[in-house]
């Protein structure tokens, strides 16, 4: 499935290259992972009184994890002699059908019961959505990443409950309109000793930033819920069972010293700050406050996500080689070109850290300049604002400026309301973007510049959920289901500009250009030779 991470990587270093997943795949196809210097190091924790943790999002939409990669490590864990198991669960929504989430824990309980027959204690710990527990990213919002820290770490939560099924039953609300997986709220599992009724706690967590009118509100107000058919399509619909919401009751899984902690995400922007949260040391983190700090833990992540921090430390599989060395930032840099990244905050790091080679910081402190957009929160029951008009200002400002002899601008509007899989927010999105497009195009004339458009991947192009032969699916009222994630669909790549020489024209001898020949392309149009190891240019200079 396409995402942004990858797509990113690919227009930035101009090939494709083996990602996380593939490598993950061969990894645990050969046993390779299980001999890593990762796993070696996880397995102190083996052994009584510690736990192996693992959290991640509970997902198959192959953008950020793989609930076969979670199943793989729980098993290997079990059979390698681990004593004791917990699962964090972060749900989805978001690149897969909302309402699904019920499916995916009723499928992992099965596969914990069959580890707790034969002698292992596994269970899950805790859990919540993903756009509100733990998966922040490009530190947008330090909040995100703190509930995850009370909820894995701490076994606090503002919700209590005996099992993780009725957990996101009971969060989500009413089937006529629950609250989306992807927002659910965090809870932690604890123990049944004395639980009755469901209750709701007197603690519960505000929004930390809260300062849009009620006119933007309404303005933005989207309708973030699923029909019954959809849950049912992913198992929904069930009855409540058991557990409840109280004060009483043991945590079964918060992380103690010594503990191990498998971080099995494998792509990195989501993931990023909470593993630099469990490995910091005392007094030299500042993204929130992180009260106990269990010490000796033995985090591991799937896969290395910063390149530069070298955070996590210990990981399972190692990414694939020369990932940064030929980025085409890097080539720019060297060669004194000036460059500058335009784009909201929430999603800076898809042509910054990620257009680096998933390395943080800056590739040059004089000629990588970034320029980052306040972003708009996106929560249940309001679309995110569209931010690409402030970026388009942004734009042409610099080009005015005269200062960069590149500018890279991303509009993630359409994508971000996509998410939700509200049709019509979406589209207002995309009229958005159209209209930013058309104001830095006319400014790229203007200096007598010239302009190339392109998509990393599709999401608002298809919007509703089909079968296998490509029909729409519907509810029972007859309106097509949502479908929030990304497609494969081709996307386009447009050339032009005031300043494009007339000479300039699409290659014919290549059929079937992809974004791994972008970069080649970016450089030619600016004048230079591309490297042996991209793909080639897409155009004729």
């Amino acid at each position: 499935v396409a995402h942004s991470e990858a797509s990113h990587l690919t227009l930035a270093c101009g090939r494709a290259l083996p990602q996380a997943t593939t490598l993950v795949d061969a990894a645990l196809a050969s046993g390779a992972l299980f001999r890593s210097p990762g796993w070696r190091h996880l397995r102190s924790a083996f052994t009584p009184p510690h736990t192996v943790h693992f959290i991640g999002l509970l997902s198959d939409g192959g953008v950020h994890s793989s609930v076969r990669h979670l199943t793989a490590l729980l098993r290997g864990a079990a059979a390698r002699g681990a004593m004791r198991l917990r699962v964090h669960v972060l749900l989805d929504g978001r690149d897969v059908p909302d309402g699904s989430s019920v499916t995916y824990i009723d499928d992992l309980e099965v596969e914990l019961a069959a580890l707790r027959a034969g002698g292992c204690d596994a269970r899950v710990a805790s859990g919540g959505g993903r756009m509100r527990v733990t998966m922040d990213r490009y530190q947008s919002d330090w909040s995100v990443v703190k509930r995850g820290w009370d909820a894995h770490v701490l076994g606090q939560a503002p919700h209590k409950f005996t099992d993780p099924l009725t957990a996101i039953i009971k969060l989500r609300g009413s089937e006529a309109a629950p609250v989306p997986d992807q927002f659910l709220e965090p809870f932690v599992i604890v123990e049944e000793d004395d639980f009755d009724d469901y209750q709701d706690d007197d603690t519960d967590y505000e929004d930390e930033e809260e300062d849009d009118s009620d006119e933007d509100k309404k303005e933005g107000k989207q309708r973030c819920s699923s029909s019954s058919s959809n849950m049912n399509r992913r198992g929904g619909g069930r009855s409540n069972r058991g557990g409840g919401n109280d004060r009483g009751g043991l945590p079964v899984g918060p992380i103690q010293d010594g503990d191990g902690v498998v971080l099995f995400n494998f792509r990195a922007d989501r993931m990023l700050q909470f593993a630099a949260a469990l490995e910091a040391p005392e007094g030299q983190f500042e993204g929130f406050e992180r009260g106990r700090v269990p010490k000796d833990l033995r985090v591991v992540g799937l896969t290395r996500y910063d390149q530069a921090t070298r955070v996590p430390a210990h990981v399972l599989v190692r990414p694939a080689p020369g990932r940064g060395q030929h980025v085409v930032g890097r080539y720019l840099a060297a060669s004194g070109v000036s460059s500058l990244a335009v784009v909201e905050a929430g999603s800076a790091g898809h042509i910054t850290f990620c257009w680096n080679g998933n390395r943080s910081g800056k590739l040059h402190d004089r000629l990588d300049q970034h320029i980052g957009v306040p972003s708009d929160k996106c929560e249940p029951g309001r679309l995110p604002k569209p931010r690409a008009a402030q970026v388009a200002a942004a734009v042409r400002e610099a080009l005015q400026g005269g200062q960069h002899r590149l500018i890279r601008v991303l509009l993630p509007d359409p994508d971000l309301a996509a998410h939700t899989g509200d049709m019509s927010g979406t589209a207002r999105a995309i009229e958005a973007v159209d209209a930013a497009v058309g104001q830095m195009l006319s400014a790229v004339d203007s200096v007598n510049g010239r302009w190339m458009l392109t998509s990393d991947h599709g999401n608002a192009d298809d919007m509703v959920q089909r079968d296998v032969w490509g029909c729409a699916l519907y509810d029972d009222d007859m309106r097509p289901l949502p479908y929030p994630g990304h497609t494969n669909a081709p996307v386009p790549l447009l050339i032009g500009g005031a300043g494009l020489p007339d000479r300039v024209r699409f290659r014919r001898d290549l059929t079937e250009g992809g974004l791994a020949n972008v970069a080649a392309t970016l450089l030619n149009l600016l004048g230079f030779e591309a490297p042996d190891v991209y793909e080639p240019s897409l155009v004729a200079v």
